[in-house]
């Protein structure tokens, strides 16, 4: 073997193993994140990757390796989207596969972007500026370049003692938390082998502290008088049964709904039902009708599907008070891709939705609806993962996110994870009380400093009703958007 044949060979390894190490930094990130659920990992999940960055000097490399480990990361996440789409879009399973690596290109630029920033910035640098300049770069890629899921490596310290300085100072500062540590340990390491690993260790101790004394402590506090109590029901019907026997469903949801209404004695303030429990497309007046014929005794609020102006359909929320009239009726403003929205271009040129209606109607109601004198924002399913859409009812005056979701259409137990902590995350970042009713998934009700302080089990099949009380957001206090790094 000559000398060119030999060098050819070794950068041949070269690319392999920088290939691996951006794959394996995904796998961890994949690990730490909320799909697993292993937030101790978080502090060396990057370590394979930004030991690649700060030791090239190519901006194309570095983008390429940034690209690949978030490719990897969000392909374990997001491998059973296109049987999702196939069953609720119609579309067909190569163009489901289509769509998931749009998504996947689209969601691994902004890693890349950050990669090939930090070269730039911190390629003449030396220790601890590379590292500082590396930082800026990655979490300036993330802040600045939107996603379809709208992810952000904050998402690892949802249960994590960090999550309330994301209220403070937004999402961002959770991905600097991340980024920082891995930063750090790295250049540890780099000098010291043994340092490097304590380090780690003791570093990783706080991403994996339990907060459910902390939460279960917070949640007794004297402090919390105002609040409201809330009935939620839950039949956890499948989308099947929902279609084929939308009358059966119902009446399982108002007998349950009786039941418990007895075991609380009545003393609730609101009962709430998921969406899409009237899954059949209806007037606003038959949904009233037919929710005050089946139960009176208290206010009900409700996902349903809306027939407006006898062609389009919108998810939409109605509240139905103690005597028999519609008090509001929010529309659905975010509509999901495909399912209910044509996808953007260029993929809507190709792929299109088969369903026999057009979700387009957006949001006519008011942004918060009335329930008693508490302002709640009710927010459908998808729109929940939007800080824009928890802005915009916090500023209307909301006390409390309500998020009805259905969670039956993502039939990936990991997908339906990511997608609770996008809404906690949300809601955190505006320092906003959330109650989430998730159809086949759990309820919880989180605090304005992210901790739970109540949740059902997980991924449940059988009936079940909740009694929670969620405590409320005082008057007067406005969207949090404090720092610069909101």
């Amino acid at each position: 073997m000559n000398n060119r044949e030999q060098a050819c060979c070794i950068d041949r390894r070269k690319i392999v193993h920088q290939v691996m190490l951006a794959m394996l930094s995904g796998i961890l990130n994949y690990a730490a994140g909320p799909g697993v659920g292993w937030s101790f990992l978080a502090p060396v999940a990057f370590l394979p990757l930004l030991s690649l960055v700060i030791n090239t000097k190519s901006f194309r490399r570095a983008f390429l390796l940034g690209a690949l480990s978030a490719t990897t990361a969000f392909g374990l996440a997001l491998w059973s989207l296109p049987a999702a789409a196939v069953a609720h879009s119609g579309i067909g399973i190569g163009e489901g596969w289509i769509v998931l690596a749009a998504v996947l290109l689209l969601e691994s630029i902004p890693l890349g972007v950050g990669s090939a920033v930090a070269v730039l910035l911190g390629s003449k640098s030396k220790s601890w500026l590379r590292s500082l300049l590396t930082l800026i770069g990655l979490v300036a890629a993330e802040r600045f370049i939107p996603t379809p899921t709208r992810y952000s490596q904050a998402a690892i310290l949802v249960d994590t003692p960090f999550l309330p300085l994301v209220g403070y100072f937004g999402r961002s500062m959770g991905s600097a938390i991340v980024f920082t540590s891995n930063l750090l340990i790295l250049e540890i390491t780099l000098r010291h082998t043994r340092w490097g690993l304590i380090t780690a260790g003791l570093i990783a101790l706080p991403f994996a502290f339990p907060v459910g004394p902390l939460t279960s402590f917070y949640a007794t506090a004297p402090t919390r008088t105002n609040s409201l109590r809330a009935l939620v029901i839950d039949t956890n019907a499948p989308p099947s049964e929902k279609r084929h026997h939308p009358k059966s469903v119902l009446r399982n949801h108002v007998d349950l709904t009786r039941t418990a209404f007895r075991s609380t004695s009545g003393q609730v303030d609101v009962v709430v039902w998921g969406e899409s429990v009237l899954s059949q497309p209806r007037s606003e007046k038959e949904q009233v009708r037919l929710v005050r014929k089946a139960f009176e005794a208290a206010p009900v609020l409700f996902g349903a599907v809306l027939l407006v102006e006898g062609s389009d359909l919108t998810a939409n929320s109605v509240l139905v008070t103690k005597d028999c009239s519609p008090n509001c009726r929010y529309d659905k403003q975010k509509l999901v891709p495909l399912t209910e929205a044509h996808l953007p271009w260029p993929l809507g040129a190709i792929i299109h939705n088969r369903q026999k209606w057009s979700a387009t109607a957006h949001g006519r109601g008011p942004d918060v609806v009335k329930l008693g004198e508490t302002l709640a924002g009710v927010l459908i399913c998808y729109e929940g993962m939007f800080e824009s859409e928890v802005d915009r009812v916090t500023r209307a005056g909301a006390q409390v996110i309500i998020n009805l979701v259905s969670d039956d259409w993502l039939r990936d137990p990991v997908i339906r994870r990511y997608h609770e902590a996008l809404a906690r995350l949300a809601a955190v970042e505006h320092r906003q009380i959330m109650l989430r009713i998730s159809n086949r998934g759990r309820t919880i009700v989180q605090d304005e400093n992210g901790w739970l302080l109540f949740a059902s089990r997980e991924n449940p099949e059988d009936p079940v009703w909740s009694d929670v009380l969620v405590p409320l957001r005082p008057r007067g206090i406005p969207s949090n958007q404090m720092g610069i790094l909101h």
